[in-house]
């Protein structure tokens, strides 16, 4: 048990690490095309329901199966949250222009 912790940990923290260079980098891009937010918006989605359907199939079948999917689905959304708050804080620009472009003004 204390392997697949440590494994886990290790996956996890990589998978984070990741996530958020690629979070920076889409949000880099929306500083020059606020309009790849939009699409990014769709993406998060598909990738948050994506991730519950992983985390319900794997933990039918490791040592997780005493964690339950809205637990895994809650962190997620709260990490989320955070990453997006930090995000939205510091990339104003691509936001606003985000919201503009989908008012059509």
């Amino acid at each position: 048990m204390p392997l697949t912790v440590l494994m886990y940990t290790i996956f996890h923290y990589l998978a984070f690490i990741l996530v958020g260079v690629v979070f920076a980098g889409i949000f880099a891009a929306a500083d020059r095309e606020p309009s790849i937010l939009v699409g990014f918006a769709i993406l998060f989605v598909a990738l948050e329901l994506a991730s519950l359907g992983l985390t319900v199939l794997v933990g039918e079948q490791s040592a997780f199966r005493e964690t339950a999917w809205y637990q895994v689905g809650a962190a997620n959304l709260v990490a989320a949250f955070v990453m997006g708050t930090y995000m939205v804080q510091h990339h104003r620009r691509a936001v606003d222009g985000a919201v503009v472009g989908l008012r059509g003004i």
